[in-house]
């Protein structure tokens, strides 16, 4: 097993138990090791989302969008960091890419429809690449 495994295995196991400001070092080491690796981007921006490090969240997530643009958890999860740091028209675009690549995914559909409802945000015309949602 490799060190960057047993590291990645080692924040994932500290997350999963509730001590996400435990995972970060593992997972930081095991990125140094293993920077290719989306699994280790994503437990870092799952990470950094649980601990409120919401600009770190941002950036893990991008990285894995810049390599996999229909990756719809990573969406939803830059969405939910764009909507904790209130960046609404960021929220809103990540929240439907989201919905619009897993529709089967209630979670996504739920939380697109409570920001929207929350937020009373419709189309903004602003927003580059709208993507429109049934029910929108």
């Amino acid at each position: 097993m490799s060190d960057a495994y047993q590291l990645y295995r080692q924040g994932l196991d500290a997350l999963a138990a509730g001590h996400a400001d435990e995972a970060i070092a593992p997972l930081e080491r095991a990125k140094a090791l293993e920077p290719e690796s989306n699994s280790v981007h994503e437990a870092l921006g799952k990470t950094y989302l649980k601990v409120g490090f919401l600009d770190r969240a941002v950036a893990e997530f991008q990285v894995v969008l810049d390599r996999d643009p229909v990756d719809a958890y990573a969406h939803y999860c830059i969405g939910r960091a764009y909507d904790k740091q209130g960046n609404v028209g960021e929220a809103r675009h990540h929240y439907r890419l989201a919905s619009f690549f897993a529709p089967d995914q209630s979670i996504y559909t739920r939380t697109l429809a409570a920001f929207l409802a929350r937020t009373d945000s419709g189309d903004d015309p602003g927003e580059v690449g709208p993507v429109m949602v049934f029910g929108d």
